[in-house]
């Protein structure tokens, strides 16, 4: 997940017509944002006692996570490694290799959910199927209930609360800095990758990352995080604490000071979205929010950087 939380520092720069824009932008956005809410996009609902007895071993918690930073660490690590003498060690190679860990972490997750029925929660929690469906239906039925609709809504409502949770840190940040205390800004690489792009030369490298960035990275994030390791906490813990310790989770791996509280709330929003819609539609929100962030960095990179 990337988000426009990230600051960067640097030099005093003037805005561009592109930066005003993009601000512009932040305040429809959050309009059109607040409507979506106030129609109950951002409400959690309440499961039924179905969704509940069908919860998943808890164990599938710790080993979603193991999964996850094994794919996107080691075998990411191992790739580049073994791929080194065929491939110069270049940023190309580095993407690709990510790529390839995402790649892995992926289809090790759905040979999981076939393996083992039930480790991956596919369907919506609040309607959940009337009877024990086998996992090639708990995926159709999963994709059958992505629609436009409710897809861009919750787009809308994520973009909101990810914005006014950025607005809170700048707060925050302003606040100590006037207090003596100034807090380090450590803004998420790829961000800044993409901001400072120099796009004179070759475009391959970005297009890989685009692509890790807006389609690998949500389906794996989502696999890992609100398809197991969420439903895995829920069978343990009441709904609300998991949501919260699955959003915090979500901050924390991204290793960004200054991201950390909108992609809290973002991993939040995104359990809600799962178990309204299904694990699909928390797929296609979260890609949606990634292709939103690499557009504005690439068309603003000063304001989307800055704000």
């Amino acid at each position: 997940m990337m988000c426009l939380a990230d600051v960067e520092a640097v030099a005093e720069v003037a805005l561009s017509t592109a930066d005003y824009i993009y601000l512009a932008w932040l305040a429809l956005i959050s309009i059109a944002g607040l409507w979506a809410i106030n129609q109950g996009y951002a409400e959690i609902g309440r499961e039924s006692q179905r969704a509940t007895a069908d919860s998943i071993l808890t164990g599938f918690g710790p080993l979603s996570l193991a999964v996850f930073f094994t794919s996107t660490t080691l075998i990411s690590g191992l790739i580049a490694r073994e791929t080194s003498t065929l491939i110069a060690n270049s940023e190309i190679h580095n993407f690709l290799s990510q790529l390839g860990g995402q790649i892995f972490g992926i289809l090790f997750f759905i040979g999981m959910s076939f393996a083992f029925r039930g480790s991956v929660q596919w369907c919506s929690s609040i309607n959940p199927p009337l009877s024990s469906l086998s996992t090639v239906d708990e995926i159709q039925q999963s994709w059958a209930a992505l629609n436009k609709k409710d897809w861009f809504k919750s787009f809308l409502t994520i973009c909101t609360m990810a914005i006014a949770a950025s607005l809170a840190w700048r707060v925050f940040y302003i606040f100590s800095a006037h207090g003596g205390q100034t807090l380090p800004e450590e803004p998420q690489a790829l961000v800044e990758y993409f901001a400072k792009y120099n796009w004179n030369g070759t475009w391959l490298p970005a297009i890989i990352l685009s692509i890790s960035c807006v389609i690998a990275a949500p389906i794996i994030e989502e696999l890992a995080f609100r398809g197991t390791f969420y439903p895995a906490l829920k069978s343990s813990m009441p709904r609300g604490y998991a949501i919260v310790i699955t959003g915090v989770t979500f901050g924390i791996v991204h290793g960004s000071l200054a991201a950390f509280l909108p992609l809290t709330a973002i991993g939040c929003m995104l359990c809600i979205f799962r178990d309204r819609f299904g694990l699909i539609t928390s797929m296609a929100v979260h890609a949606a929010f990634n292709l939103h962030t690499v557009i504005w960095l690439l068309i603003a990179p000063t304001a989307s950087t800055k704000f």
